[in-house]
This record gives structure tokens, C-alpha cells and sequence, in this order.
């Protein structure tokens, strides 16, 4: 999963997540620290001092583990359950989105959305790239995720695909154009090809 994307879309959860994550580290830093020190006892000629070495070096590798690894699961646990929201989320818009469009297909066909028919009959909006919008988004001026807000669009919007930039290995980002010509950038994932009956 993208760290970026997951801190914009869940900003409280991705603090929660690293703060278990460097809480989990400081415990193993202090658990090696610990072993370190309890080897070093083992050095010395006195009894006790050795026997405090063996019991700190013991305590500090189980302590290392029972501490730590609750500490770093959880941190983990907490993008696994991200990952599963943005996936069921992502199959019910593209299952929405398809019927959305299959529908808007057959009104536009049936000439009941004649604005967005004549566009594309105009050639303002070609057949081949016509995108549907998926949810409400609001365009960027360049691709990644530090671009301004240019345009908003709302869910069903029709926009015309004019490129595709890759910044990353994750989701590409699509140049898009509405039908009064305003242009900007947003992730792929959020637009589908309409399709046509």
C-alpha cells in the first residue's frame, strides 16, 4: 500500500500506526542495550554480578520479544485493516460505477442527457477516451499529491482522457479534460471507461 496515500486518506490512523512502530523500536533498542550490558556483567569475577548478567540477558531478550512484537503487529494490523476497507471500498465503486455507467449509457443513447451526448457527437469529447468519474474528486494541477486544487468534479461527471503519468509504482495518474475544457491531474483508480450498451 502507498505510505503516502494511506496518511492523506487516514491521517489518524497512520500516526497511531508509527507511534506503535517507534514505541515497538525503543523497546528493541533498549532489550539490545539491555543484552549488551548483561554480557558485559558476565565479564567480572563475582558471582552475584554474573548472575545478574545471565537473568539480564534473559529478561532482555524475552522482554525484547513479548514488548516489541505486540507494539509492531499492531501497528501493522492497523494498515491490513486500511488495505481491506480501500479494497471493498474500490470493488463497491467499480460495481456501482459500472451500473452507473451502463445506465448513463443507455440515457445518453435514448438522448435524455442530450448535453453530454452532443459533446461527444461534437467531438469535444471523444468515444474512445470518455472517463466516468467514480466518486467526487477534486483535479490537481499536477500530477502527485502536492498539486493545488484546480477543478472539483462530482460522481458520473463525463471528462475526456488526454494522458496518463506515472510518478511512482503506484496507481498512475490521469490528465483529464472536462467538457468545459478545464484540465487537471488525479489517480487512475478514480475513473472507469464508459461503457457502451
Amino acid at each position: 500500500m502507498n505510505e503516502h496515500k494511506f496518511g492523506n486518506e487516514y491521517p489518524g490512523l497512520a500516526i497511531i500506526s508509527g507511534i506503535c512502530k517507534i514505541i515497538g523500536s525503543v523497546i528493541v533498542v533498549i532489550a539490545v542495550i539491555g543484552l549488551f550490558y548483561g554480557f558485559s556483567l558476565l565479564n567480572h569475577d563475582y558471582g552475584e554480578v554474573e548472575r545478574m548478567g545471565v537473568i539480564l540477558i534473559f529478561s532482555s531478550i524475552l522482554c525484547g520479544i513479548v514488548f516489541s512484537v505486540p507494539f509492531f503487529a499492531f501497528g501493522e494490523l492497523i494498515k491490513v485493516f486500511v488495505r481491506i476497507e480501500l479494497n471493498t471500498r474500490k470493488g463497491y465503486v467499480a460495481d456501482t460505477t459500472e451500473n452507473v455507467a451502463n445506465t448513463t449509457s443507455k440515457k445518453i443513447l435514448n438522448g435524455i442527457e442530450t448535453s453530454s451526448y452532443e459533446n461527444i457527437k461534437n467531438d469535444k469529447i471523444s468515444e474512445d477516451n470518455i472517463l466516468i468519474v467514480k466518486r467526487e474528486i477534486t483535479l490537481k494541477d499536477k500530477a502527485g499529491s502536492d498539486g493545488n486544487d484546480v477543478v472539483r468534479l462530482k460522481m458520473n461527471d463525463l471528462v475526456k482522457h488526454i494522458d496518463t503519468i506515472q510518478i511512482d509504482s503506484t496507481y498512475p495518474w490521469y490528465l483529464v479534460e472536462t467538457e468545459k475544457g478545464e484540465r487537471g491531474y488525479y489517480v487512475s483508480l478514480d475513473f472507469s471507461k464508459k461503457t457502451h450498451p
